[in-house]
């Protein structure tokens, strides 16, 4: 029947204002809470789901994953044609347009010979264990005629837009220095980190570890390590580099979380599962908040995925700017078997 159901759906795509011209499927690893409440990789499935449900090019194939309660309100509430916990309880592995993985990099090369047909993913951070696994992965993909989309989903969130492109020192004058802190390991959101400091500040010009790498237990990415590290960003009209300190929040804790400090005042983003926030607190005047919800940016980032599938726009996290996020980890990593040595990164 399931066979027959999706067969159906796909002739109806076809048909003009029928159907929504893109179908999508969720696959998501362990661990989660039962209802689905909180992954390694940073968004609820509720976020995803409602996302791309309340997008009109994308219809909803569902979800397999390890989370009985959200697939049963998927089931009850929502009349979701696939909600199981394992690709083994399908008859034939399903057709999807667009599948999100949010699985461990070395489960997504399986995951899409299995499924077949797929035109584009969309993966977490990191790509793969490495750069040299990372760019594997890519050739796997181009190879069986894949194209594949980093979920840099904070891209999209309308309080980081305003800080890019010189946002940050409009906001409190020229920029003095930067700290950071990141959760749940160097790959899983150190990478990151390594993403949005230069996406915010500027291009990073040399890296180096504060300290030994230590390993993290159970941790979202296989054998996963987190340190403290330094970026230093090149300021062609500065008379010095910009010093962005990085540290682990906690090994067991997700999230980024950044504090710039200008001549004029000082900025304080945080992004969580639960979303992002922005504090502004300008030299003498009041402190300012604002916050975007995880649907909220999920939202936006689902709407740069349908315009990419419909070919009008350009990925918001665009593939090289995730892989050099990793080459600058593997210099931290490098940095560190090296008592702390200062790496020039370009």
């Amino acid at each position: 029947m399931l066979t027959v159901f999706l067969d159906i759906m796909s002739r109806l795509r076809k048909g003009e204002g029928i159907m929504p011209p893109h179908s999508v499927l969720i696959i998501a690893d362990n661990p989660f809470t039962e209802a689905g409440e909180l992954g390694p990789y940073g968004y609820t499935l509720d976020a995803h789901a409602t996302a791309i449900r309340e997008h009109d090019d994308f219809y909803w194939l569902g979800c397999i994953a390890p989370a009985p309660e959200f697939l049963r309100r998927a089931k009850q509430e929502w009349q979701t044609p696939i909600a199981v916990t394992s690709l083994d309880e399908l008859a034939e592995p399903p057709a999807a347009d667009i599948v999100i993985l949010l699985t461990e990099p070395q489960r997504r090369a399986g995951l899409i010979q299995q499924l077949g047909g797929a035109r584009w993913v969309v993966v977490e951070q990191p790509l793969g264990l490495g750069v040299a696994d990372s760019e594997a992965f890519m050739g796997f993909c181009r190879t069986n005629g894949v194209e594949v989309l980093v979920n840099g989903a904070w891209r999209t969130d309308p309080l980081v837009r305003t800080l890019a492109g010189g946002g940050a020192a409009a906001a409190i004058g020229d920029i003095q220095c930067a700290f950071g802190a990141y959760g749940q390991g160097l790959w899983h959101m150190g990478t990151m980190m390594a993403d949005l400091v230069p996406h915010v500040l500027g291009p990073i010009s040399i890296v180096h570890a504060l300290e030994e790498v230590r390993h993290i237990e159970n941790a979202a990415v296989p054998d996963d390590q987190s340190a403290a590290f330094c970026l230093n960003l090149h300021r062609p009209r500065a008379s010095g580099d910009l010093i962005v300190t990085v540290d682990c929040r906690n090994a067991v804790e997700t999230g980024l979380y950044l504090t710039i400090l200008g001549n004029g005042g000082r900025l304080t983003l945080s992004i969580t599962e639960a979303g992002s926030t922005l504090q502004t607190e300008p030299i003498g005047g009041p402190l300012r908040t604002q916050s975007s919800s995880a649907n909220k940016i999920l939202k936006a980032f689902y709407a740069n995925l349908a315009a990419c599938a419909a070919g009008t726009e350009t990925p918001a996290c665009p593939i090289a700017d995730a892989v050099d996020a990793e080459r600058v980890i593997e210099v931290v990593l490098d940095s560190a078997d090296h008592d702390g040595e200062r790496f020039h990164y370009r």
